[in-house]
C-alpha cells in the first residue's frame, strides 16, 4: 500500500498545472493532403531574448496529428521539420503562416504568432506540405570527416532564407550531411566550425535546387583558423597592450577559438574623464567575400585592473547579435581592459560560451559623453 500512495503521489504531482494551455494540429502532404507520420513539430518561444528558442518537439502520429500540452502562458510559434528519412527530405520546412505579415511559412519573423492564456486550448494550426529537394555531401579537413559542424545552405539572392543541417560525428558517416526541405532556387553553402579550430567557409556554387531531387555534391574542405596574432591574452594578466588610444583602434584578424576556454583581453591606459564606445560586430572576410556571420554572437566587458573588477557588460546592440558598450566617463586614471567573450559566459572565464570565431572590435575615444541615443 505505501509504495502504491508514493506513486499515486508522483503521478499528481507531474501533471501539468490546471492553468496550462494545448495547441494541437495536423500536418499533411499538399495538394493531396495524405496525412504525414513520425514528421518533427517544434514548439518555440522567445523566453531567453535571443530570438525564438525550441521548448518543446515533438513527432506526429500516425493521422499526422500533434498535441502541446503542458503549455504555460505566453506566445509561440510553431514549426514543422521534416525528418532525415527518404520518406520525408523532400517535404517543405515551415512556419506556421496563415496572417500578414505573409512568406508562406519560410521565416520566423513572419510566423503566426499564438498567445497562450492560463487554461487555452488551441486546435487547427495544421500545415499542407508541399514537395521540394534536397541536398547530401561531406564537410572534411583534406583527409577526414569534420563531425558536429553546421551546414548552412542559402538562398544566393536573400540571405534570410536558409536550412541549416549539422555534421554526423558518427564514425561510419563522419562529416555527412542532408539538408531536407529546401525550397526550389540558387544557392550558396556556409559552412562553420562550433569550436573555431578550423575556419568558416563560404562556397558559392551555384548550388541549384530542384523540386521533387535530391543531389549530391563532393567534398566540402575546411581549413585550419589561423593563428590569432592577439594570443596570448585570455587573462587580464595577459592581455593584450594597446598603445595609449587617441582616437579609435580597431582589430585585424581577432578570434575566439576552443569553445568554452578563450575569452580576449585589450588593455590600455585611461586617463579620468575619457569616455569609450566600444562594439564587437561579425562582420569578417570569409572566404574573401565580406561576411556577417551568423554564428558567433559576442559579449563585451570594461574592466578595471587595479582592483581586477567588471565595472560594466553589454551583450546585445538594440536588435542584433553585436554588442555594443559606452563606459560612461573614467573616474581614476590607470590600466583598463576590455574583455570579449560569447553569450553564455557572464563571468568572462570561458565557462559557457555557447559560440566562437572571427569579429572584429572597435574603440572609440571622446571627450565628451556619447549621444547617440543608445543606453546601454
Amino acid at each position: 500500500m505505501r509504495v502504491r500512495a508514493a506513486l499515486f503521489i508522483g503521478l499528481v504531482m507531474s501533471a501539468p498545472p490546471a492553468w496550462a494551455g494545448s495547441i494541437a494540429g495536423q500536418v499533411s502532404a499538399s495538394p493531396d493532403g495524405t496525412p504525414i507520420s513520425g514528421f518533427a513539430v517544434n514548439l518555440l518561444n522567445a523566453a531567453g531574448g535571443k530570438g525564438w528558442a525550441v521548448v518543446q518537439s515533438l513527432t506526429t502520429n500516425a493521422s499526422g496529428s500533434y498535441l502541446f500540452s503542458g503549455v504555460a502562458a505566453g506566445n509561440y510559434i510553431i514549426q514543422a521539420v521534416p525528418m532525415n528519412t527518404p520518406q520525408q527530405c523532400l517535404y517543405a520546412q515551415r512556419y506556421f503562416d496563415s496572417m500578414a505579415p505573409y512568406d508562406a511559412g519560410r521565416l520566423d519573423s513572419s510566423a503566426d504568432v499564438i498567445s497562450i492564456g492560463a487554461g487555452t486550448n488551441i486546435t487547427g494550426i495544421n500545415f499542407a506540405l508541399n514537395t521540394v529537394g534536397s541536398l547530401q555531401g561531406t564537410v572534411t579537413n583534406g583527409s577526414v570527416g569534420l563531425g558536429g559542424v553546421q551546414v548552412r545552405l542559402q538562398d544566393r539572392s536573400d540571405g534570410r532564407y536558409h536550412v541549416d543541417a549539422v555534421t554526423s560525428a558518427s564514425s561510419g558517416t563522419l562529416g555527412t550531411f542532408t539538408v531536407c526541405g529546401v525550397d526550389p532556387g540558387s544557392y550558396l553553402f556556409w559552412i562553420h566550425d562550433l569550436d573555431a579550430q578550423y575556419d568558416d567557409r563560404i562556397a558559392p556554387g551555384p548550388y541549384i535546387i530542384i523540386s521533387g531531387s535530391q543531389f549530391t555534391i563532393g567534398n566540402l574542405v575546411m581549413q585550419p583558423m589561423p593563428v590569432d596574432p592577439y594570443e596570448p591574452n585570455s587573462t587580464l594578466e595577459t592581455g593584450t597592450s594597446l598603445p595609449s588610444i587617441s582616437l579609435s583602434w580597431d582589430s585585424s584578424g581577432a578570434l575566439l577559438s576552443t569553445r568554452g576556454n578563450d575569452v580576449d583581453f585589450y588593455c590600455f591606459e585611461a586617463l579620468a574623464g575619457d569616455h569609450y564606445l566600444i562594439t564587437t560586430t561579425t562582420d569578417v572576410s570569409i572566404s574573401g567575400e565580406p561576411s556577417t556571420s551568423p554564428w558567433v554572437d559576442p559579449v563585451l566587458g570594461w574592466f578595471s585592473t587595479s582592483p581586477a573588477s567588471l565595472l560594466l557588460s553589454n551583450d546585445d546592440a538594440p536588435g542584433q547579435r553585436n554588442a555594443r558598450l559606452e563606459t560612461g566617463s573614467v573616474t581614476i586614471s590607470g590600466r583598463y581592459c576590455v574583455g570579449v567573450t560569447t553569450y553564455g559566459d557572464p563571468d568572462f572565464n570561458g565557462s559557457g560560451q555557447a559560440s566562437a570565431g572571427r569579429y572584429a572590435l572597435h574603440i572609440l575615444k571622446s571627450d565628451t559623453l556619447f549621444d547617440d541615443g543608445f543606453d546601454p
